[in-house]
């Protein structure tokens, strides 16, 4: 008897579609309106993360973060994810008139979505 367990090699299945979460914002109106979150595509999530390390400067001895570094952050991200009926992206513009807790919540949505949280990447390698 062979009490060595085998080991087997891990095969892990991909889609090359981009996963989607529909999402729903009552306005103050009372409308509610639905959008679509979208999976970032592979030149989208690069053009993401060139923002994201574009934030900050390293030399040798310190790390500085430009002033305005976390200005329209949240935002940013959920323009790239986020569609309207019509499959539009939503602009930064709209995004900035919604209350934190929609753009918060919305934010945390999209990181792990795209694996760009502890969550999200704890998911793709479960995947």
């Amino acid at each position: 008897m062979n009490d060595e367990k085998e080991e087997k090699e891990a095969v892990y299945i991909f889609s090359d579609e981009p996963a989607t979460q529909e999402i729903k914002l009552k306005s103050k109106s009372g409308e509610v309106k639905t959008f679509t979150l979208r999976e970032l595509m592979g030149d989208a999530l690069s053009k993401w993360q060139a923002y994201d390390a574009s934030r900050i400067s390293v030399s040798r001895n310190r790390i500085d973060m430009a002033p305005d570094a976390f200005k329209d952050y949240s935002a940013t991200l959920i323009s790239m994810c986020l569609f309207d009926d019509l499959g539009n992206p939503v602009k930064i513009s709209t995004i900035r008139n919604w209350p934190s807790s929609a753009i918060n919540g919305i934010f945390e949505i999209c990181q792990t979505m795209n694996g760009l949280n502890v969550e999200g990447r704890d998911k793709a390698k479960k995947a």
